[in-house]
């Protein structure tokens, strides 16, 4: 059995037996088969499948919410460089921690130390770490902004290279985006 790129030398017990909701679809074929590997996670393998979607979505709103106290900090950033770091690293561990509910943070743990994937997870754990170092420590807001916005850049790639079709997607309205644009352009010229 292959599971999102994994292979696993024995079947998920649940899906044998016939177990909980992921029983129906044993081949992985509907695109269960992040909720399958989920279940082989020994750090969280008892949530079922609703549960995990609700853990994402309760993670996402708080990161988004994080994130919008941080963005309403931007006018006297000068003053709360503090807060501000603080709650938009949070806010974005909070959007990467979502992504554990639905994977297993054992399994994403272990794919974002993986040899292909480690320069860009390790990136963005620096990018988050010099945002904090920065508005803790340095009480720079310059350095903050600068590290901040590396860090949304990470974040990005991330959700976005983790959301099936993202990448694309994203491509997709960028070239719409453009194509508006030199309409725009050339219609006022």
């Amino acid at each position: 059995m292959q599971l999102f790129g994994w292979k696993s030398g024995q079947p998920d017990a649940s899906l044998e037996e016939g177990k909980g909701e992921a029983s129906a679809e044993s081949d992985g074929s509907w695109g269960g088969s992040w909720f399958a590997k989920a279940q082989e996670d020994p750090w969280m393998p008892s949530l079922t499948r609703t549960q995990r979607v609700m853990g994402f979505i309760m993670c996402l709103c708080a990161g988004g919410f994080c994130f919008s106290v941080a963005a309403m900090l931007i006018p006297i950033l000068i003053l709360r460089a503090r807060k501000f770091a603080v709650l938009y690293s949070m806010g974005s561990m909070f959007i990467v921690g979502s992504f554990a509910f639905l994977w297993g943070p054992y399994s994403l743990l272990k794919h974002l130390a993986s040899p292909s994937v480690l320069p860009y997870s390790g990136l963005y754990a620096a990018n988050m770490a010099a945002t904090l170092y920065c508005g803790m420590s340095l009480h720079s807001t310059i350095l903050t902004i600068i590290f901040a916005g590396l860090q949304i850049f990470s974040l990005l790639y991330f959700v976005l290279s983790y959301i099936p079709g993202g990448t694309a997607g994203f491509m997709f309205m960028g070239r719409m985006a453009g194509k508006a644009a030199s309409t725009a352009v050339s219609a006022v010229m």
